[in-house]
């Protein structure tokens, strides 16, 4: 049961003849010689300060047996209007101060498992992001301490991989010559776009804060108006407002209740209000979508390939409270559109925010890899996400079950004889393996698959100047998303 908090209105007991409303210790008279007057005789008594009394022993009714009220608060659990009561002021525990349970998922300010962190808001700037992952260098988001976040693995652009400044060039994190902006992160929903142009009206790109949408076209009619405000009056159901992505970020901004209660998933929605969003791809890759509900929404998220009404479904996702965050990644394929649906928990609405973002073939997504290489007593630290590759390779032994999922591969040139160590951190089930020939599973020298959901992968690979050896990023039976990867080499 999810409860928006309730009021409990109680009734009391009308005083009745023999009720010894008077009784001891009060003003109405009393002569004393009546049965004297207790909390729990079925009696209500006002001058012993009773709010009501049920004559019984039952806690979880409407009344106490100290002959109070009952109210969200008061440490009782009162079946049927409430979900918990644990009789504190601590809202970020698992019943909040609405006696609601406070659900598992990304957002209800607890840590549950598959989470890094948890801190109940929808801020990216700061320890914990609105996915509920560690900031770390390589998220995209400039965190404090860091010049720049490109979120890519390439350590020779304008961006290191330590996060900061490689020198001149747009995503520095410093205005150079020919550049009108550059804040170093890799977020277009900001002032300055990725390309160092600052944001504008009608770039593509909705800016949190100063604009409701951003559709980059002429078409005053449709979802989004020329001056970058939602407009009311368009169609919100089947066959949904076009949403044309190529590679990179498009947000919007909208409200649910203007919708109608048409559709539904396989993990809710009958009962709410939704809005449709047909996105069409210019490109493959990954769409990963994001939806945050504000106040009281409990956002439900879903996408159909096929057709928008009847269409089968690729995922439905609602792990999250009222206010809370829901995300999808599902493959896309240029030309055929997915239809994304942003509807509600029971018959919530309200406010939202939608990110779709298209993420392109991935440096290293096939043969001979993303080209590295490595000198004696030198670390080199690499993040990566694995959701937008493909899943071209596959090891031997253990390794084998990475057939399933996208993955990275990186050559490795060592610069000098040795040892290089190589340590894999992700959030999902990952496995790492090394290969003598690119792609060829039978030349397979090493694999790690030791960690469980999410931990740390380890190899060593023998180093010898000048010959390269092919290292995979993979991941568990399907499992996907972003990884940091550390190597150094300890020379002969």
């Amino acid at each position: 049961m999810r409860a928006l908090g309730v009021l409990l209105a109680l009734g009391t007991v009308a005083a009745g003849c023999g009720d010894d409303t008077g009784g001891a210790g009060g003003s109405g008279g009393s002569s004393g010689t009546g049965p004297e007057s207790i909390c729990g005789d079925n009696l209500l008594d006002d001058d012993l300060g009773e709010e009501c009394d049920d004559g019984d022993d039952d806690d979880t009714d409407d009344c106490t047996t100290e002959c109070v009220e009952a109210f969200c608060g008061d440490g009782y659990l009162h079946v049927g209007f409430e979900d918990c009561d644990d009789g504190n002021a601590d809202d970020t525990d698992k019943c909040t101060t609405a006696c609601v349970s406070a659900q598992p998922g990304c957002g209800n300010g607890i840590v549950d498992e598959g989470e890094d962190c948890d801190d109940g808001n929808l801020v990216d700037e700061d320890t914990c992001t609105r996915s509920c992952l560690a900031a770390r260098c390589g998220d995209g988001i400039v965190q404090p301490g860091e010049v720049c976040d490109d979120a890519n693995p390439d350590d020779a652009d304008a961006c290191s991989n330590t996060c900061q400044s490689n020198g001149a060039g747009c995503g520095n994190g410093t205005v150079d010559d020919g550049e009108a902006c550059d804040d170093g992160n890799a977020s277009n929903a900001d002032a300055c776009l990725t390309t160092c142009v600052a944001a504008t009206c009608g770039d593509g790109y909705a800016q949190v804060g100063a604009e409701q949408c951003d559709d980059a076209n002429t078409e005053d009619g449709d979802f989004c108006r020329n001056d970058c405000t939602v407009n009311e009056g368009v169609e919100t159901g089947c066959p949904g407002i076009a949403i044309p992505l190529g590679v990179g970020q498009q947000s919007l901004q909208g409200d649910t209740s203007t919708g109608e209660v048409v559709e539904q998933g396989s993990c809710g929605g009958a009962e709410a209000a939704e809005i449709v969003f047909e996105v069409q791809p210019e490109a493959d890759g990954v769409l990963v979508v994001t939806l945050s509900g504000d106040g009281g929404y409990d956002p439900i998220l879903y996408a159909r390939a096929g057709a928008c009404d009847g269409g089968a479904e690729l995922a439905c996702t609602d792990v999250s409270f009222a206010g809370g965050v829901e995300e999808l990644q599902v493959e896309a394929f240029a030309g055929e559109s997915i239809w994304i649906v942003a509807d509600g928990y029971s018959q919530t609405s309200g406010p939202f925010f939608i990110d779709f973002v298209l993420l392109g073939d991935a440096p290293g997504d096939t043969c001979p890899g993303l080209p590295v290489s490595i000198g004696a007593f030198e670390q080199l630290d690499l993040t990566g996400n694995t959701s937008s590759a493909e899943g071209d390779f596959q090891g031997e032994g253990l390794c084998a079950a990475g057939s399933d999922s996208p993955d990275i591969i990186y050559e490795v040139t060592p610069l000098d004889d040795g040892i290089i160590n190589v340590a894999l951190q992700a959030d999902f089930d990952t496995m790492l393996y090394s290969l003598i020939e690119c792609g060829v599973p039978s030349s397979q020298l090493d694999c790690s698959d030791a960690a469980l959901a999410e931990g740390i992968e380890t190899i060593q690979l023998p180093a010898y100047a000048g010959e390269p050896i092919w290292l995979v990023v993979d991941g568990y039976g399907g499992e996907q998303g972003p990884y940091s990867l550390t190597m150094s080499l300890q020379p002969d």
